[in-house]
């Protein structure tokens, strides 16, 4: 299958030096929404797998323009209907790129069921390797292992509470915030990953709360550089609950940290 590669007029990085004055920040907005409708038609309009991950590659490319609007209109005291203007065209965006990638998760799924498209079986510590005859791979594709997981994760959470994507882009629209990626990904993460038991609570007494703190700290004294650590969690959904819990963690140990020393 054969990806076709659809090019703005301008890159997210042209942008930049495009929208150094105001009258142009203002010329892009306008033209913004025209980028959502041609990216709706694409995806209304797809019929193969290729059509639909080239609606969805639209639909990035029109976030990266409208992100970069809104923040050089931030940056030029621009006012704030315009600000609010790029904001809703992200969440469109946002919005069109979700129900691209799960149209890919329910295209691409089908497809290994027919035996289209390679299953990629993991045997050992190695990819099995494909013969001449083999069925194209996800690489094959342009798809990578993460894509193929991300619009997975995006379909099971729309099943699981149908218009969660929407929600969360509206969410951030009403409070005046950024409808960002991150926002959805944490949303979406959130409502697909499986229901797990909440971990048994310490019993009551010093001594089952010092053994957790004592088992934590060693665990942490053990690992790498922390720079290191923290460039293993980049682009996965551990990241995630890391964002969340960290600064809650971080002020507990400072605040441990001080009453240690006393």
């Amino acid at each position: 299958m054969t990806v076709r590669t659809w090019r703005p007029r301008f890159s997210p990085s042209e942008g930049e030096n495009q929208l150094d004055t105001l009258p142009s920040i203002v010329e892009q907005a306008a033209s913004l929404p025209m980028l959502v409708d041609r990216a709706v038609k694409a995806l209304t309009n797809a019929r193969t797998a290729a059509e639909v991950l080239e609606a969805r590659d639209m639909a990035s490319v029109v976030y990266d323009a409208a992100k970069t609007a809104a923040r050089i209109s931030r940056a030029k005291g621009a006012h704030d209907d315009l600000v609010a203007a790029a904001y809703r065209t992200q969440a469109h965006a946002l919005e069109i790129e979700a129900l691209a990638k799960r149209r890919l998760a329910d295209e691409y799924d089908a497809a290994q069921e027919r035996g289209e498209v390679a299953g990629g079986d993991f045997k050992g510590n190695q990819w099995s390797v494909p013969d001449e005859n083999s069925p194209p791979s996800a690489d094959d594709l342009g798809l990578s292992r993460k894509d193929i997981h991300e619009a997975r994760l995006i379909r099971d959470a729309e099943k699981t509470e149908p218009g969660i994507v929407r929600r969360t882009l509206d969410a951030a629209l009403e409070a005046g915030e950024e409808p960002s990626k991150a926002k959805v990904r944490r949303a979406v993460f959130q409502t697909a990953r499986p229901k797990t038991a909440e971990p048994a609570k310490p019993t009551r007494g010093k001594d089952a709360v010092c053994q957790r703190v004592r088992d934590a700290i060693v665990a942490l004294s053990g690992l790498p550089e922390a720079h290191e650590v923290a460039g293993y969690f980049r682009d996965t959904d551990a990241a995630i609950i890391v964002s969340e819990k960290l600064p809650e963690v971080r002020e507990w140990i400072e605040q441990f940290a001080a009453a240690w020393k006393e």
